[in-house]
């Protein structure tokens, strides 16, 4: 079982992906976006590795305009020596890939124009994973579309159009059920006719359950009939409701005592588990090390190290209760120190502890910094207490100087990126 995260990780350095305005668009800007964007995906492909992460969904924006007349660039042929050097460091890592294609991306519509855009972007998703010379286990995930009133019509419509696909395209396509239209026995129904393989997405599932009652385990059993073995193990999506925030909208991060509950009777199944929430590829470290049987103390030392500035500056008591389990518990106690971190991050940081834990850090290279440096931050924390700029000023102010003045300990602190 792989279990992933979707499109940029949170708090790792150089991985950002970066585009521009459509009239800016041209040949050589699209170039130097491209080459950047590549040797970004790079970064994240070697930090996945580094941290046991298989499963991975690419962003859509890699190639920036793909689906727009715009970008005539021949970009697999430019970059195909790095594009199949990224795949084969894939390939060899035993790592997964896939991408959702925009929410514009649907086969169903009514409108020929929207269809054929739709088409145009999944066939240069299908492309760009070619270009990467990656086996057809790495997919392109697509909701069926809309119901536009009449789903009997709608459901017709997504079959014409699936028919006409190019066969390299088709046989990386899957389906899933969505939070609104498609529930996952409709999408079943549709993939087994069709001889598309389903992926359950149990969020959206238990926002638009089927009609017929079954365990996640009971639906992967019905759905896995549907993959073959070109395309890999079945996928399953997984993300929770998020506290205080409108039906529909994932969490911040993954509970683990929920997931690891969800996925406890799935381990006599093999399937890849894509995570959906805001701190990505932080919630995927706390479940493997949550599973991970032969975990050190170090390796959850190392992980407090990364999470203590983020957990101090939400709740104080959690702090001192974390340390407090650090020095005395004997073994690895995963779940408890995963519990008070997540309950802390949840937690509005007070304004006081907010200014606490900046001049703390503050504090680190305050003999480093120049005297305008230093009156520039006092200025910025007043300006804070007064509530002229929000807290992401300072702590924008804040990384500046740890990038400057090399502190690598902080660079990997989640305090930045949560």
């Amino acid at each position: 079982m792989r279990i992933g995260y979707a499109c940029l990780p949170v708090g790792v350095l150089d991985t950002e992906i970066k585009s521009c305005r459509i009239k800016n668009a041209k040949e050589k800007r699209l170039k130097e976006l491209i080459e950047h964007n590549l040797f970004a995906l790079d970064k994240m492909i070697e930090y996945n590795i580094a941290n046991r992460i298989e499963l991975f969904r690419l962003c859509s924006d890699v190639i920036p305009y793909a689906a727009s007349p715009v970008n005539s660039l021949k970009w697999w042929e430019i970059f195909e020596e790095p594009l199949k050097q990224l795949g084969q460091k894939v390939a060899e890592n035993n790592l997964r890939l896939t991408i959702h294609p925009g929410p514009n991306a649907i086969l169903n519509a009514k409108d020929k124009k929207v269809r054929e855009a739709a088409i145009w972007e999944l066939t240069s998703h299908t492309r760009f994973l070619d270009a990467l010379d990656v086996d057809a286990s790495h997919k392109l995930i697509v909701p069926l579309g809309g119901i536009f009133r009449n789903k009997k019509k709608a459901v017709s419509r997504f079959k014409e159009v699936y028919q006409d696909l190019d066969e390299r395209l088709k046989k990386r396509l899957v389906i899933q059920n969505d939070v609104k239209c498609y529930n996952i026995e409709e999408v079943l129904e549709l993939g087994q006719e069709l001889g598309i393989p389903v992926v359950l997405d149990w969020f959206s599932h238990r926002l638009n359950p089927a009609v017929q009652e079954n365990s996640a385990q009971e639906w992967i059993n019905l759905l896995k009939v549907g993959w073959k073995t070109q395309d890999g193990i079945p996928l399953i999506i997984y993300g929770d409701q998020g506290r205080g925030k409108k039906s529909g909208y994932y969490a911040d991060t993954i509970k683990l005592k929920n997931l690891l509950e969800f996925l406890e009777p799935l381990t006599k199944d093999r399937c890849d588990i894509m995570l959906e929430s805001q701190d990505k590829n932080l919630s995927v470290i706390k479940c493997l090390n949550a599973l991970n049987q032969n975990l050190s103390r170090q390796a959850l030392e190392e992980e407090w190290r990364r999470y203590e500035y983020a957990v101090l500056e939400g709740s104080p008591v959690n702090y001192l209760e974390i340390r407090k389990l650090l020095r005395s518990s004997d073994g690895c106690p995963v779940m408890a120190f995963y519990s008070l971190i997540e309950e802390a991050l949840f937690e509005a940081p007070t304004m006081g502890n907010a200014i606490n834990v900046a001049q703390h850090i503050w504090g680190d290279f305050r003999n480093l910094a120049t005297a305008q440096e230093k009156k520039y931050f006092l200025k910025l924390i007043e300006r804070y207490e007064q509530d002229e700029i929000p807290l992401k000023t300072v702590k924008n102010d804040l990384w500046k100087l740890v990038i400057k003045y090399e502190q690598d300990y902080l660079k990997d602190s989640y305090y930045f990126a949560l």
